[in-house]
């Protein structure tokens, strides 16, 4: 056992060595870190290291002297015939005028390409803003490719462009009656419809955020397992993914992406959402969001930030055996319409630490509300006897908000 954790050390050790080194050399080499001024002056400052170093090899005296430090530069007797140094210090010379040359060429290709991608990026954003939804499709397919072929430089560029498209006003409120109404007129939307002609292009723009976002699972059941779509270098896991607002008209299907930072404030869900077995590293909030249709968490991971306050739910949530690992709110939610929670078989919600502190399983309908405000009670008086044996213990708990249907809120 302690010759593999050995081995992982050793592994571990150069895999951060090398990570160091590839870092050093993008500094070096990479064309937009260093201006064209800067590539020339390293280029004469090597070039004045080397011509030292030869003289300091060829000199006599003491090896820490100055003077041989500095021979070939004061002048001094060198230990080499002079036709070897001209010979070598031509063969060194030239060598680095080649590198400059060649790093000079790389730089004029990379700025070459740097203007491809930039005139591909501003075509496609033209695209997507034509009047025709094939047209659109095809610059929202566009960006996917510039982002995959141009590396990490663009992904959060173009994922920003994608959900910029759809934050902006895409469709319209309707009463019953089929009458438009203003956004600015929209106070209750319980009698309101929303409709717009932009579903072809929304679900285009979904589907490929998923397809960028899941990442390889292997388990040893085979309904956990992720299948991934795309090369490592090519997912957007660690972009921010800002839908703040959003009409969602299509069924969204993004089960099993794996997101860093997810921003869902206020958004609508009309129709079907799909986000289980997803992983949320670091924020996943969903403030004031509604969901017109079912919402799926099934086996979900909230590993730092679950934020659902102030959510509504108009049909079924489904928690089950969701994993809360961090700060998880649910104060405020509300169920209309017959809206329900099933976090049924779920597992421990999750301190700081990772101690369990609560595990749960309750089923609550907007229907039964007197039999929901007992079982809130209940849970309130449970949950406050816990958590006083705990702090008995010194243990550290976190803030837990869970929302029943009656509107009782633990926090």
């Amino acid at each position: 056992m302690w010759k593999v954790q050995a081995l992982e050390s050793i592994r571990r050790i150069f895999r951060m060595a090398w990570g160091e080194v590839r870092r050093f050399g993008a500094i070096i080499i990479r064309p937009r870190r260093w201006g064209l001024l800067g590539a020339i002056v390293f280029w004469v400052i090597l070039a004045i290291a080397a011509f030292t170093a030869l003289g300091w090899m060829w000199g006599s005296g003491p090896y820490l002297s100055l003077h041989r430090i500095f021979v070939n530069w004061v002048g001094g007797e060198l230990r080499t015939e002079p036709f070897e140094r001209i010979k070598v210090s031509l063969t060194m010379i030239g060598g680095i005028g080649a590198v400059g040359y060649l790093v000079i060429k790389y730089r004029e290709r990379a700025g070459v390409e740097h203007n491809e991608a930039d005139v591909k990026l501003l075509s496609a954003v033209q695209q997507l803003g034509s009047d025709s939804p094939q047209v659109r499709i095809a610059g929202v397919y566009s960006l996917a490719d510039l982002a995959d072929t141009y590396g990490s430089s663009y992904h959060q560029r173009v994922v920003n462009i994608l959900c910029g498209y759809l934050r902006v006003e895409r469709g319209c409120w309707n009463s019953l009656d089929g009458t438009e109404v203003r956004s600015h007129e929209v106070k209750d939307t319980s009698e309101l419809y929303y409709t717009t002609n932009d579903g072809p292009v929304e679900s285009t723009i979904l589907n490929v955020l998923a397809r960028h976002l899941r990442k390889g699972r292997v388990d040893s059941h085979p309904c956990l397992q992720v299948k991934q779509d795309v090369a490592d270098d090519q997912l957007w896991c660690d972009c921010e993914i800002d839908l703040h607002g959003v009409h969602f008209t299509e069924r969204v299907h993004l089960g099993g992406i794996t997101c860093r930072w997810l921003n869902a404030n206020g958004a609508r869900f009309h129709n079907y959402l799909d986000l289980g077995m997803s992983t949320f590293t670091e924020s996943a909030s969903f403030y004031g969001a509604t969901f017109s249709g079912d919402a799926r968490f099934l086996r979900a991971r909230f590993r730092t930030l679950a934020n659902f306050n102030m959510a509504t739910f108009r049909g079924c949530m489904n928690f089950s055996k969701a994993f809360f690992q961090g700060d998880t709110r649910f104060r405020g939610i509300k169920y209309e319409g017959g809206g329900c929670g099933d976090f049924g078989g779920g597992r421990d919600l999750m301190s700081r630490t990772g101690i369990p502190i609560l595990q749960f399983s309750w089923w609550s309908r907007r229907e039964n509300l007197s039999q929901n405000c007992l079982v809130g009670l209940f849970g309130q008086i449970f949950l406050v006897s816990l958590l006083w044996r705990l702090m008995n213990r010194k243990r550290g708990v976190a803030r837990i908000g869970v929302g029943i249907s009656c509107g009782v809120d633990v926090c």
